[in-house]
């Protein structure tokens, strides 16, 4: 028989047969197996040219072809093989492959041919050499699927072995690959006897019913008769034509290297097309089309992805497009893959030179992050740094993308001393003496000395008070009353001086220091017959060199 993808148009009487069972076709002709003759039969697709005895064979059951050969289950008593011929009918061998118990169905590939071992309950399988096409030595698997019922026919698309399991009543799928296996794909059927498949559905015989049944690939869409009016109907096939060459694109890496599906090298494209009834005739790809293309023909003839491949390096988004056409003019949609390539580090960039002051908890130190490509992962990196020690320091910031690229950069801060407050001055009144060979301090004060600071007088050389001396005219009074809440103190140290000549070479020095705080100091150099020389600077904590690191 004989209708139309959509089930319309079915002619039950399109071939005579004797007692036909399996059934297969190819671009030019029908195939089907005669059980009452023993011989395989084959007309022209549109039913002319029918041959009843094309083949001889040994109560042949399944029936399969390629581009080369027809195939063929035995199941006469002692036989279990499987035959074939070339497509001419010539060169035929009855064992081709020797079978498990009852061959039924038979399917073929470009690379293995598959058959199903009723009595056994497996689907069997064996590889096919190229470019010979003879059966691989020790490649012959009686047990490729294993706990069936009672397998009958066999069918292929490019991933998948199907069959009908007539006493299980169900229709069992394997992926090729061999990694997993059910017999319960499509259940609750009537008898299924055959099975064919196309890019889009399930088509199984069910005998006891007359009919025609079909579902979605992925299983869904069971319609138990689509097509009525069947007579016993024992083999089922699907014009090759509704099989487009199926696409495969390699990707190297095999998987994104970075982070969030993002590459962060340069990717090899490869892109394949491959054909289980006809050769494949053409490829065609194109990488980052303006749009994706939605044909064939829609892509210009060539395919830069094809044999070694293609490095893509550029940043950004990408995809790429293939589609193929077989040796009968057959077509599939375009596959596409797409990846992403974020090759670049981000930008780190420090955000200004923080300053701590010495002492306290210190602070964060920050930096911007930038990518123009993934991304950053954070707009902004921190790192916590203590205030300690004093001067200039560098903490180093990593920055990262999207992608998982990382930037690392040096930021800078500054830990620096309180200030005095208030800030202490000074007023002073010197006076030559002995014809300018001494000095004598007519006025000395200092203002404004910070409660919490420690002043202190250092002089040294001839006619300098004594050290006790100078000690007590700095030492803070008692404080009596408000006084005790006053910020600052005013010291004169005129009294301290009077009747004390400076030879030259004494030096007069009066330090204002505070912990954690730059401190101030007054140094008054006496020089022969001339004023003293007069420095104030600062002082960093810690330390008595004026003005160096505060």
């Amino acid at each position: 028989g004989r209708a139309g993808l959509d089930g319309g148009g079915a002619n039950a009487g399109f071939v005579a047969a004797a007692q036909a069972a399996g059934v297969a076709v190819d671009s030019g002709h029908v195939y089907w197996a005669n059980q009452g003759t023993n011989s395989i039969g084959r007309a022209n697709l549109d039913g002319t040219g029918v041959n009843q005895s094309f083949v001889t064979a040994l109560q042949p059951s399944g029936v399969a072809v390629d581009s080369g050969h027809i195939y063929w289950t035995n199941e006469a008593t002692g036989t279990n093989t499987i035959g074939r011929a070339n497509l001419d009918g010539t060169g035929v061998n009855q064992s081709f492959i020797a079978t498990g118990i009852a061959p039924e169905g038979v399917a073929v590939n470009s690379t293995n041919v598959y058959w199903a071992n009723n009595g056994g309950g497996t689907i069997g399988r064996a590889a096919l050499a190229t470019p010979s096409g003879e059966i691989v030595g020790g490649s012959v698997n009686q047990n490729f699927v294993l706990g069936l019922d009672a397998p009958n026919g066999v069918a292929l698309d490019s991933t998948n072995v199907y069959w009908a399991d007539f006493g299980h009543g169900s229709i069992g799928r394997a992926a090729i690959s061999g990694i997993s296996s059910t017999n319960n794909f499509i259940t609750g059927l009537d008898s299924p006897s055959a099975v064919a498949v196309d890019a889009a559905h399930v088509y199984w015989t069910s005998f006891p019913d007359n009919a025609i049944g079909r579902a979605n690939l992925d299983g869904t869409a069971v319609a138990p008769v689509f097509i009525t009016g069947a007579n016993e109907p024992n083999g089922i096939a699907v014009d090759g034509g509704a099989f487009p060459p199926a696409i495969a694109f390699t990707l190297s890496p095999g998987a994104a290297n970075g982070a969030a599906g993002w590459y962060t090298s340069a990717v090899h494209v490869t892109a394949a097309a491959s054909d289980n009834v006809y050769p494949v005739a053409a490829l065609r790809c194109v990488s980052d089309p303006p749009g994706p293309p939605a044909t064939f023909d829609a892509i210009a003839p060539a395919c830069p992805l094809s044999g070694a491949g293609a490095t893509v390096s550029a940043n950004g988004p990408h995809t790429a497009y293939a589609a193929a056409q077989d040796a009968q003019g057959n077509t599939g949609a375009p596959v596409s893959a797409a990846f992403r390539i974020d090759a670049t580090a981000p930008t780190v960039s420090c955000t200004g030179a923080p300053a701590f002051l010495l002492g306290s908890k210190g602070g964060a130190v920050r930096a911007k992050v930038t990518d123009a490509v993934s991304g950053p992962a954070a707009g902004t990196v921190a790192a916590a740094v203590r205030a300690s020690p004093i001067g200039r320091r560098s903490v180093s910031l990593t920055g990262a993308d999207n992608a998982g690229n990382r930037t690392s950069t040096k930021c800078n801060y500054t830990v620096r001393a309180h200030s005095l407050s208030p800030i202490p001055s000074m007023t002073w009144n010197f006076a030559l003496a002995s014809q300018g060979a001494a000095t004598t301090v007519l006025s000395l004060k200092i203002a404004a000395v910070p409660t919490k600071a420690t002043l202190k007088l250092v002089c040294t050389g001839r006619g300098c008070p004594s050290t006790s001396q100078s000690a007590a005219a700095v030492k803070p009074a008692k404080c009596k009353g408000k006084q005790c809440h006053a910020r600052s103190r005013d010291v004169d140290l005129t009294r301290l001086f009077r009747g004390h000549q400076l030879s030259a070479g004494s030096r007069v020095t009066l330090t204002v220091t505070q912990h954690n705080t730059n401190g101030k100091a007054f140094v008054f150099a006496i020089r022969q017959a001339k004023q003293p020389k007069v420095q104030i600077g600062c002082l960093a904590p810690n330390s008595s060199a004026l003005n160096r690191g505060c």
